[in-house]
């Protein structure tokens, strides 16, 4: 009996130990593996801050364009429309647009596409509305006319005889930065300020929010038509800030994620825990 005993004693103590060793060198590998996600993470920060800023100054020179302002004060559009078609291919956008002081297009770069902007009212929109304070307006939206999504900038035009001002906007599509993250095999989403997902390397993330959305968020989305078409349902996830993890599709990973980035956007970095764990359990045993 003492003898069986101590064998039992034995066990016990060297399971107790097992676990204590598992748990000092889980954390050891986690944490180097966090700080490798966080490298990443970095990098896909500034990478998503350049493209975003990229166009950013554009709207301020087009709007000293001389042919922009006479267009505005009621000039042929043919010279513009042209114009900015060549600039819009040169520069790689999907479209550069004027608009007047009611928001009605007036000249486009796809002027002589099935879905030009020509014609068209984007005064409910939140970039015309703070380009006529007088603000670089910038918003992340699904096209209300071509229904594809980008990034909007416009700024003021200022009127040469004196007359109301214009606005020239200009979108620019993120979709070959989204198609770097689905090729680069890394779990990563962008959210904006509402917490909807805006782009993400797994397509069924897009448009899903992280925290239920109150109804003051969705009639402000509803009146901009920021997402026409998407319910915005909550995607399936919960995180643990301490532990520094977060079980999305029923996967438990690492998570990480930074606020440093324009119009209070945030993006979020998943790491799965395997390599961890499997180091941690070889180094145990």
């Amino acid at each position: 009996m003492p003898m069986r005993f101590a064998y039992s004693l034995a066990a016990v103590v060297g399971l107790a130990i097992s676990i204590v060793l598992f748990q000092v060198a889980f954390t050891y590998f986690k944490g180097q593996q966090i700080e490798r996600a966080a490298a990443r993470l970095t990098l896909y920060q500034n990478t998503l801050a350049s493209e975003i800023r990229h166009f950013g100054h554009l709207p301020f020179h087009l709007s000293l364009d001389p042919i922009v302002a006479q267009t505005l004060a009621g000039g042929g559009e043919a010279a513009l429309d042209y114009r900015l078609a060549r600039f819009a291919q040169s520069a790689g956008l999907d479209a550069i647009y004027l608009m007047d002081h009611t928001g009605d297009t007036i000249s486009a770069s796809n002027a002589k596409s099935p879905g030009s902007f020509k014609g068209q009212n984007y005064a409910y929109r939140p970039y015309f509305q703070a380009a006529q304070r007088g603000e670089l307006g910038e918003f992340y939206g699904i096209g209300a006319t071509t229904g594809k999504p980008g990034y909007f900038h416009a700024i003021a035009v200022r009127h040469p005889a004196g007359g109301r001002d214009g606005v020239i906007a200009l979108k620019s599509g993120l979709a070959p930065l989204q198609a770097a993250w689905q090729n680069s095999g890394d779990r990563i989403l962008l959210a904006n300020s509402d917490g909807v997902i805006l782009l993400a390397s797994d397509p069924a993330w897009r448009y899903r929010t992280l925290a239920q959305l109150n109804a003051a968020q969705r009639d402000r989305i509803a009146a901009s038509r920021q997402f026409t078409g998407q319910p915005l349902d909550r995607l399936s996830w919960a995180i643990d800030d301490e532990a520094q993890t977060a079980e999305i599709d029923g996967d438990t990973l690492f998570h990480l994620r930074t606020a440093a980035l324009p119009n209070s956007w945030t993006l979020h970095f998943f790491e799965p825990m395997d390599q961890s764990v499997t180091n941690a359990y070889l180094a145990t045993g």
